[in-house]
């Protein structure tokens, strides 16, 4: 038992995960592996490593006791270190042995509350579908603001699974499939709106036609467009007269919390 934050199965880790507001370390590991057992006593016993689990719901997966959770995670070799969400969406993996040093600075990048997006990823763990997908993905594009360097690309990628995630419940036969379509292809482009990119952004934002928007994405459309062009220094003018008359003044507050972000970021 490494401490406390150990649970004994992934099913319990999820729970705790939700419970706590942590990130899961998943450590696949075999009772034939050698540098997983290695790992074991120079590792996770360190008192270091202990502590810092705190931070953490950890559980250790025997990949021949469960093969449907190990070939879920593409394990073919170990050890593989995952830190997941409460869902089981990987933010970080590590193949191989980990000193106890390696293992400290990646929990220390990963020492993440999840307190921001916990009722989102509540919701979508009790009942997963389109909805709760998306409300998720929103939250999660806003926590990315907070993050930087290698944590943020992760969370970044961690977005796209769950677009990928929504993406997954909609149906040709939806009586609203386009609506649904146009939004997760503008929501594509979120990607470049958190990572600041205004000028591929404000690139794909032309294959679109304001006028070919669905009411339902407009919100989408508009902070885009608003973003991209006043991240170029664009005059907004005539953008901020169409937000008004559309009753989308929220997207120009929405849209300058991040840009505040990305004047901060350029003067570090």
């Amino acid at each position: 038992m490494v401490g406390a934050a150990e649970v004994s199965t992934f099913e319990e880790a999820q729970k705790m995960a939700l419970a706590t507001n942590k990130l899961i370390i998943v450590d696949f590991w075999a009772t034939w592996c050698g540098p997983c057992k290695k790992m074991d006593a120079d590792t996770w016993s360190d008192d270091r490593v202990v502590a810092a689990l705190d931070d953490f719901i950890f559980v250790k997966i025997d990949i021949d006791r469960n093969k449907e959770l190990a070939q879920k995670y593409g394990i073919n070799a170990i050890p593989n270190v995952f830190f997941l969400d409460a869902n089981g969406v990987a933010v970080h993996s590590s193949l191989g042995y980990s000193s106890a040093n390696e293992m400290l600075k990646s929990m220390g990048d990963y020492a993440i509350s999840t307190e921001m997006i916990s009722m989102e990823l509540i919701n979508h763990y009790k009942n997963p579908n389109y909805t709760n997908a998306l409300r998720l993905l929103y939250k999660y594009y806003d926590f990315t603001l907070y993050a930087d360097g290698n944590l943020k690309s992760d969370l970044i990628n961690v977005c796209r699974e769950y677009l990928n995630n929504a993406k997954s419940f909609i149906s040709k036969k939806d009586e609203n499939f386009e609506e649904k379509k146009q939004k997760l292809e503008l929501l594509k482009l979120y990607d470049l709106a958190y990572l600041f990119n205004f000028d591929k952004l404000d690139k794909k934002l032309s294959e679109f036609k304001s006028n070919d928007i669905n009411p339902v994405n407009k919100y989408d459309y508009w902070f885009l467009v608003y973003l991209s062009q006043k991240g170029l220094g664009k005059d907004l003018t005539n953008i901020e007269s169409e937000l008004k008359n559309n009753d989308l003044e929220n997207v120009i507050a929405d849209s300058n919390k991040i840009l505040d972000v990305y004047q901060k970021s350029i003067k570090k």
